[in-house]
């Protein structure tokens, strides 16, 4: 389990909170739903065989995550699209897991420190 400061990047969560006010929970429900699905997707994907379409989702999700200061899903992220773009050896599954229990802990997260609803 990890904790906050590996999970979220503070600095960055409170300058959004300070920018978008309480845009910034509905902006967390987006990802909340969002990412969710896309981690869905990439397991889709990945079984289907489609490694362009796992890239791709994992990029996305990079990006969205990385802006909104939810650090550790955005590096996970962001290290399978590298490997799979450099054709490393990657154990998809394995990330995919890794990315799943990491999505779950920042949403309890977001929810202790009151960025989500429960």
């Amino acid at each position: 389990m990890s904790g906050p400061e590996t999970l979220l990047d503070l600095s960055t969560i409170n300058e959004l909170k300070d920018i978008l006010e309480d845009d910034l929970s509905d902006i967390f429900e987006e990802f909340r739903t969002g990412t969710k699905k896309m981690i869905d997707d990439i397991r889709t994907e990945q079984q289907a065989g489609n490694f362009d379409a796992v890239i791709q989702l994992a990029h996305t999700i990079k990006g969205s995550t990385g802006n909104l200061g939810l650090k550790e899903i955005s590096e996970l992220t962001s290290t399978l699209e590298n490997n799979l773009r450099q054709n490393k050896d990657t154990d998809i599954t394995t990330f995919i897991s890794k990315i799943e229990s990491t999505y779950d802990e920042t949403i309890k997260e977001l929810i202790r420190l009151n960025f989500l609803p429960e």
